[in-house]
């Protein structure tokens, strides 16, 4: 990311989080467009790791929910409904196992954005995501080391940015995808996923 770029996405993200929302409208069409792109990588990691994993998912959007204080979000079903839809299908792992893919899911956002976008961690608010982590190790049954979840999730970042830019790329054009878009951009097969194994990283 270019210096000039960087300054922008920051005193844009600082203006937004600052509550000025109306100040979005007047930056300049590239500071927004930038600044949606951010939002997009972000959902876009969540959405394409989760699947990768096998963790149940769904839509996902870069429309500012005020109510809910975010930018966008995509979503990742309970991991105990991602542990049933496993036993339903034969996948046979602890709820351990369920928590650390949700976990390196929910830690993917950041993580792209520190590598595709080339962001600092200062730089990003991942408020939300940090809080949905610490409420899932605590319903963990043993400690998970968090430092290597986060080393796994910056390895698939990397392993599938292609298809985090694809689905990044739509949802900065048309806003909001549904889970069947997302599947379909993913190239999702079921079959395939329901073999695939989440290993401590």
């Amino acid at each position: 990311m270019r210096a000039h770029e960087r300054a922008d996405l920051e005193a844009l993200a600082g203006v937004i989080h600052g509550s000025e929302t109306t100040t979005l409208n007047a930056a300049s069409p590239a500071a927004r467009a930038l600044y949606l792109l951010s939002i997009a990588v972000h959902e876009a990691a969540h959405a394409v790791i989760g699947r990768a994993l096998g963790v149940s998912c769904g839509r996902a959007t870069v429309i500012r929910n005020v109510r809910e204080d975010h930018e966008g979000f995509a979503h990742i079903d309970d991991p105990y409904y991602t542990w049933e839809d496993w036993e339903q299908r034969g996948r046979w792992r602890d709820f351990d196992t369920v928590l650390l893919g949700h976990i390196i899911a929910t830690m993917a956002g950041r993580e792209a954005e520190c590598e595709l976008l080339e962001r600092d961690v200062a730089e990003i608010g991942d408020a939300y995501d940090l809080r949905e982590i610490e409420i899932m190790v605590g319903h963990g049954s043993r400690p998970i080391d968090l430092a290597r979840a986060r080393k796994a999730a910056r390895r698939l970042v990397i392993y599938h940015q292609e298809k985090i830019w694809a689905v990044a790329n739509a949802l900065a054009e048309h806003r909001s995808l549904s889970k069947r878009a997302i599947d379909r951009l993913c190239a999702v097969e079921y079959k395939r996923a329901a073999t695939c194994t989440v290993s401590s990283p």
